[in-house]
């Protein structure tokens, strides 16, 4: 009997294993899935005003163009995220790279952590210095979302 809970408990762990590992390395078709997370954590808890116009998840064209996840078509925000960080920050938060380098990982979430500070200084239109910037259109729930693509 106790030989079968501990196959259960160990079973159990290793699907939330799998399941974790999905979520983790699933393919970019939902934007990266570490700095989306951190978007997430950063912007969208209860009661902010952000968390009223988005829900609880973001969607692809908090910086991307229509949804597209081109490198090519990221919208102004996803233009300033896109000066701090690399596909190298993004590969190190995966379950791969979390497993390869625990200490890499540590500093690409950091990364992630530090650019959308910094880009909360960022004027929101770039060609305007008097813009207000992301920080200002988060607090206010306002962040210039690019148009969705077809649903």
């Amino acid at each position: 009997m106790v030989r079968l809970r501990r196959t259960v408990v160990v079973l159990t762990g290793i699907v939330t294993f799998i399941t974790l590992a999905g979520v983790l390395t699933s393919p970019p078709a939902q934007a990266y899935p570490a700095f989306q997370k951190q978007f997430e954590l950063r912007y969208l808890q209860r009661g902010s005003r952000l968390h009223s116009v988005l829900g609880e998840h973001s969607r692809c064209n908090v910086c991307h163009i229509g949804g597209s996840l081109s490198r090519k078509h990221r919208n102004a925000y996803g233009k300033a995220l896109d000066y701090y960080l690399s596909r190298t920050d993004c590969d190190s938060l995966t379950l791969a790279g979390i497993q390869n380098n625990p200490f890499a990982a540590r500093q690409a979430l950091d990364r992630v952590r530090r650019a959308m500070a910094a880009v909360e200084e960022w004027p929101s239109v770039p060609s305007d210095r008097g813009s207000p910037t992301f920080g200002e259109l988060i607090q206010a729930g306002k962040l210039p979302l690019s148009p969705k693509a077809v649903d």
